[in-house]
């Protein structure tokens, strides 16, 4: 009975979070900096415990453990750059671009993750698995620093000359739809 009774208090405070964002998102709280601040800590808050739920819930180390805190850790620095563009970063500058340019590093690490998670499962294919990872890995690199290199080449998103309303007028290049596919 003190378990359900525990169970369903951390329901209920869960569910008062989550209306709080969906009445955020419907517009019925205003739109103001505290409610953004609220939604961005809750999702903090629920990457960390994505995090913590990963580790204590499987047991035996080895890669796989390692791989789903990896992937935890990736979720939760997601949400972190969603965090830090949003609330912290209250003009348009150039340290605003670049966290947008920072979405994409987890965004492309996660599929990589996943993949390999999926291959070690079959611990014969051991070889194969790790050139697979190291081409695939590299492969991600060079496309996040393509996105990072974005002013110089503006193959992601390309602005305005001298980036003139950036954050609203900007089409989108070949390298977007290759990371997209």
């Amino acid at each position: 009975m003190n378990d359900l009774f525990h169970t369903l208090k951390r329901l209920s405070v869960y569910g008062v979070l989550l209306l709080i964002i969906i009445l955020f998102n419907c517009r019925v709280i205003p739109d103001s900096m505290l409610s953004l601040h609220i939604c961005v800590y809750f999702l903090m808050f629920f990457g960390i415990c994505l995090v913590v739920y990963y580790s204590s819930r499987i047991g035996q180390e080895g890669i796989q453990k390692k791989l789903l805190m990896a992937l935890g850790g990736l979720e939760a620095l997601f949400l972190l750059i969603r965090g830090i563009k949003y609330a912290a970063i209250l003009n348009d500058c150039v340290l605003l671009r670049y966290a947008w340019y920072a979405y994409y590093a987890p965004v492309l690490w996660i599929p990589l993750v996943l993949f390999y998670i999926s291959m070690t499962i079959d611990p014969r294919r051991k070889r194969m698995v790790f050139l697979v990872l190291k081409g695939f890995g590299w492969f991600t690199l060079a496309l996040i620093l393509l996105v990072f290199t974005n002013d110089l080449h503006q193959q992601m998103f390309r602005f305005q000359p001298g980036f003139r309303e950036w954050n609203s007028t900007y089409s989108y290049g070949w390298l977007y739809w290759l990371i997209t596919v």
